[in-house]
């Protein structure tokens, strides 16, 4: 009989005993051993077979009693196929280990923070009859929510909100913190208008925020996207008046002026301003509202507007 070294690879810990489960191998070993302080909490890790390698499947320390005369030797592992459980023997106790359920599995991922694979355990258990009774979608996403938040990878955070906040209330929440970490650019494309639709005071937030900041375009871009009657059209014109009181010269603040007007039905309020302002889009007004009788007195001023543009 013949072999050759199919597989070679290292490991962290001090190997103390072996076997193998289907194509798994599960090592049992020791994190720490020194002759003056005796071995550390051995381990359980299982190995799946991936090419000419293996993965760290699962690792789980656990408790058994030593002292300083404990040595790495003086342990031994075996397994009972028939009932697919682990004994680890050691001089002074022994420790019976069995297969996680689907559960315990979900846990294991999110605590090594391998949300992807979690997701996928959630969604594609390994038998179509089974269903998690500790988790839901919800509070996996939420865990991988919160890690992404802590790691400052808010972008890919806020992608995942839909799965993790459903309610107007949660939403609001975290409005503002994004509002508190100067972040809100991040969060505003993915502002939900329905299912849920957010309370009007949180919309208006966003926009007094923008306002505020004088971020008028992402202002503009916002009053543009969002339907009229999720926030309070007055308030916000009341605020951008103020606003235009000290900046007169705000092209982007007119250009909200007249967004709001159009969308409080005050047409020609809108006309006014784009004529002032001597902005193309008034002939998306005029083609949008059929205004054509309205605009005669103005012809002169949107020949010399229509010039300009080209």
């Amino acid at each position: 009989m013949y072999f050759f070294l199919a597989i070679s690879f290292k490991i962290e810990f001090f190997a103390c005993g072996l076997t193998s489960v289907n194509r798994d191998l599960v090592l049992f070993g020791i994190e720490d051993f020194s002759i003056s302080n005796g071995t550390s909490e051995p381990s359980l890790t299982v190995l799946v077979s991936k090419g000419k390698t293996y993965e760290e499947k699962a690792h789980d320390p656990f408790h058994m009693c030593c002292d300083e005369r404990t040595s790495p030797f003086q342990f031994q592992l075996e397994y009972l196929p028939d009932e697919q459980c682990f004994f680890i023997l050691s001089p002074f106790d022994i420790v019976k280990a069995e297969r996680r359920d689907y559960d315990d599995h979900i846990e294991y991922l999110i605590n090594k923070k391998k949300f992807d694979e979690a997701i996928q355990a959630f969604e594609k258990p390994p038998n179509n009859n089974e269903r998690s009774k500790r988790y839901t979608k919800q509070i996996v996403y939420r865990a991988y929510v919160k890690s992404l938040m802590d790691a400052n990878e808010t972008e890919k955070a806020v992608k995942l909100f839909p799965s993790v906040y459903t309610t107007s209330q949660e939403w609001a929440e975290q409005i503002l913190i994004f509002i508190q970490r100067n972040e809100l650019d991040i969060i505003a494309p993915n502002i939900p208008i329905s299912t849920p639709q957010l309370d009007p005071t949180t919309y208006e937030k966003v926009l007094q925020t923008y306002l505020t900041q004088k971020k008028y375009e992402k202002l503009k871009e916002l009053l543009i996207k969002w339907p009229s009657d999720i926030y309070n059209l007055t308030t916000m014109d009341q605020l951008i008046r103020l606003q235009m009181d000290d900046e007169r010269t705000a092209k982007a603040l007119l250009e909200c002026s007249a967004i709001i007007a159009e969308k409080q039905g005050n047409v020609s309020k809108t006309l006014d301003i784009y004529l002032k302002m001597g902005n193309i889009q008034i002939f998306q007004l005029i083609t949008r509202k059929n205004l054509y009788e309205e605009i005669l007195p103005h012809i002169e001023t949107l020949m010399s507007i229509d010039k300009n543009v080209r």
